[in-house]
C-alpha cells in the first residue's frame, strides 16, 4: 500500500496529529491547535476509501463494516504502526488513522515486510545479496547450489565471486527468512515455489525450481512504485490514446518490460483523470496509486483464477480501463475483444518481438473463428512493441515501435496476411534505434545488432554521418 504509507507518513512527523478521511470529501490532517491540512486534490468516494485500506482490514472485520458496525485495526507501515478506525453508515464512510507507538504487528497486512531486508545484515549472507541488489543496479539474482551467485546488470550477468556457493540448505533458510507466513511451508519442502516479499523501496519476486542439480532460484528486484512514462522511455503520446474504447496491445520479449510499461500507462491514466482502472495480473508486481481515480488489482491465483476468469469478472463492473499481463492464450483474447467491443478500453500485453509478430499471433489464437477475428480487426486500435537495449552507461534503453489501427492493419487481420504491414509501422524500431544512436544513449553497433530491418538502419545512420561531416 505504498499510497497509503506515503500519507500517513505525516502522522509519524506529527505524532499528535490524525488523519481524517470522509466521503465526499478532500480528506484532512487534525491537529491541536493548527488549521487543518487537506490530503487529495479531489473529493474522495465511499468506494475509492473502502479500496485504500482493502487488503488491510482483517477478513473477520470485513463483514462487521458492511453490517454497519465500527471497527478497528492496526497496521504497521515502513515508519511504524498506525491504528485505523472505520466506520460505515449507509453510503457513507468515516476513517480515523492515528499513528501508534510502540509498533504493533498486523495479520491484515497482503505482503508482510521481512525485518531480514530492513535491518543490518551478516556480510556475505545470502540475504543481504538480495537486499542489495538495487545498490547494485541489478535487476536479477540467479542462485544454484555449489555455483557463485550471479547478478544481472543491464544485459550482462555478472559472477559474484565472493558470495557462495550456497547449500540446498542455506538457499531454504535464507528464503524461509523472507517468505510471508503462507509461503514459509512451500519453501522448506516444495520443489517448486514463488513468493513476493518488500523493503522500503523495493519489492523482490522469487522463483524456485527444483531441478538437475538441486534448487535454482531466481530473484526479481523492482522498484515499489512503477516509474513515470518519461523515466521509462514511454513516449507520452501512447497514454493520451488511451481514451474512448478498443484494445491496445503491448508486446515484447520476456523481461523486456511490458509489464513495466503496462503498469506505468495504467498509472498515468489515474494521475491526469477521473478513471476506475482495474489490472489482472500474474504476479502483481507494483502497487497503483489511485491519483484522481479508482485503481483494482487482481492477483492470478490469489484474487482470480486466471486471466481469462479476471476479465470475465469486470464484465460488470464499471471500469474506464481494464489491464491484463498476458493475452497469450485463445480465451483470454477473447474475453479482452469481447469486452473492448463492448465499449470497454482494454490494453494487454503479448510475447512478441515486433508489433508485426504480434499481429501474426493474434491472427493464429484467432485461427479456426471467423466471427472472433473480424471481432480483433475491428475493435483492435494498436500495437506497441518494445525491447531494451544495452546503453554506453551499461544498462538498458527502451526502444519501441507503434503500428497504429489503419486500414491495412484491419485487413491483415481479418485475411491473416501480415507480410506488407512493417511498412504501415507510423513509428519503427529503426527510427527509434537511430534516435538513441543520434542522442548518444546507444552506441551504433548495438543498435545495428538490435533492429529488425537492419539495412533501413543504415541508410538513417549514413545520412546522419554525412550531415555531421558536411
Amino acid at each position: 500500500m505504498p499510497r497509503l504509507d506515503q500519507i500517513v507518513e505525516h502522522l509519524f512527523a506529527h505524532p499528535s496529529a490524525e488523519l481524517h478521511l470522509e466521503s465526499n470529501t478532500t480528506g484532512h490532517y487534525r491537529e491541536p491547535g493548527t488549521p487543518d491540512i487537506g490530503v487529495f486534490r479531489q473529493p474522495l468516494r465511499t468506494g475509492q476509501i473502502l479500496l485504500l485500506f482493502a487488503d488491510l482490514v482483517p477478513p473477520d472485520h470485513s463483514q462487521r463494516l458492511l453490517a454497519g458496525e465500527p471497527i478497528t485495526f492496526s497496521y504497521e507501515c515502513p515508519r511504524g504502526a498506525v491504528r485505523v478506525s472505520m466506520d460505515l453508515k449507509g453510503p457513507e464512510l468515516r476513517v480515523v488513522v492515528r499513528a501508534i507507538d510502540p509498533p504493533v504487528h498486523s495479520s491484515a497486512s497482503a505482503i508482510e515486510t521481512p525485518p531480514p531486508v530492513l535491518r543490518d545484515l551478516p556480510t556475505g549472507s545470502l540475504v543481504q545479496v538480495i537486499a542489495e541488489l538495487p545498490a547494485r543496479r541489478a535487476t536479477h539474482l540467479h542462485l544454484a547450489p555449489g555455483q557463485p551467485a550471479f547478478v544481472r546488470v543491464g544485459s550482462a550477468l555478472i559472477p559474484l565471486a565472493e558470495v557462495g556457493p550456497f547449500t540446498v540448505a542455506q538457499i531454504r533458510e535464507a528464503l524461509t527468512s523472507l517468505a510471508p507466513a503462507p509461503a514459509r511451508e512451500l519453501v522448506l519442502k516444495h520443489p517448486r515455489f514463488d513468493f513476493s516479499c518488500v523493503s522500503k523501496d523495493s519489492v523482490f519476486h522469487v522463483h524456485a525450481q527444483e531441478s538437475r542439480g538441486g534448487l535454482t532460484v531466481v530473484v526479481r528486484a523492482l522498484p515499489r512504485q512503477v516509474g513515470s512514462l518519461e523515466s521509462l522511455g514511454l513516449p507520452p503520446a501512447l497514454a493520451t490514446g488511451l481514451e474512448g474504447h478498443g484494445l491496445w496491445v503491448i508486446c515484447g520479449a520476456a523481461g523486456h518490460g511490458t509489464t513495466t510499461s503496462l503498469a506505468a500507462l495504467a498509472q498515468a491514466v489515474l494521475d491526469t483523470r477521473a478513471a476506475s482502472v482495474c489490472l489482472v495480473e500474474s504476479p502483481i508486481e507494483y502497487v497503483l496509486s489511485p491519483g484522481r481515480g479508482l485503481a483494482q488489482q487482481l492477483e492470478v491465483g490469489t484474487h482470480v483464477e486466471s486471466f481469462t476468469a479476471g476479465l470475465a469478472q469486470a464484465r460488470t463492473l464499471d471500469h474506464d480501463l481494464l489491464g491484463v499481463g498476458s493475452l497469450d492464450d485463445p480465451e483470454t483474447l477473447a474475453e479482452a475483444v469481447a469486452l473492448a467491443d463492448r465499449g470497454r478500453l482494454v490494453l494487454g500485453t503479448l510475447h512478441a518481438h515486433t508489433s508485426v509478430e504480434a499481429v501474426s499471433k493474434l491472427v493464429s489464437l484467432t485461427a479456426g473463428h471467423a466471427p472472433l477475428q473480424y471481432q480483433l480487426a475491428s475493435v483492435l486500435r494498436g500495437v506497441f512493441a518494445q525491447q531494451l537495449v544495452a546503453n554506453v552507461t551499461g544498462g538498458r534503453t527502451l526502444a519501441w515501435e507503434v503500428l497504429r489501427a489503419t486500414d491495412a492493419l484491419r485487413e491483415a487481420v481479418r485475411t491473416g496476411s501480415t507480410s506488407q504491414l512493417a511498412a504501415a509501422r507510423a513509428h519503427g524500431f529503426e527510427q527509434s534505434l537511430y534516435d538513441l544512436v543520434l542522442r548518444g544513449e546507444v552506441e551504433a553497433d548495438t543498435a545495428l545488432g538490435a533492429c529488425v530491418d537492419r539495412q533501413a538502419l543504415e541508410v538513417l545512420l549514413s545520412r546522419a554521418s554525412r550531415v555531421r561531416a558536411a
